[in-house]
């Protein structure tokens, strides 16, 4: 049987400063292997530095039209 550490959240704060701390000591300390956010409310070229600074490996984000949905896989 497959099991997997996963967090799926409806985001909508991630232009906060406290942000990247929050997501990277949330998979560090309970060692979640998958992490979906939806409608993180940020596009562009600022979603790109925030999710590097998160510091995950293997990252993926698709940018929001305007800031209405959009999504991110960490």
């Amino acid at each position: 049987m497959f099991y997997m550490k996963s967090l799926f959240w409806n985001y909508c704060c991630a232009r906060g400063k406290t942000f990247s701390n929050l997501m990277h000591d949330l998979i560090m300390i309970y060692g979640l292997q998958l992490v979906a956010l939806v409608e993180p409310r940020i596009s562009g070229a600022y979603s790109n530095l925030v999710v590097n600074k998160v510091g995950v490996d293997g990252a993926f984000h698709v940018n929001a039209h305007g800031f209405s949905k959009g999504i991110w896989y960490l």
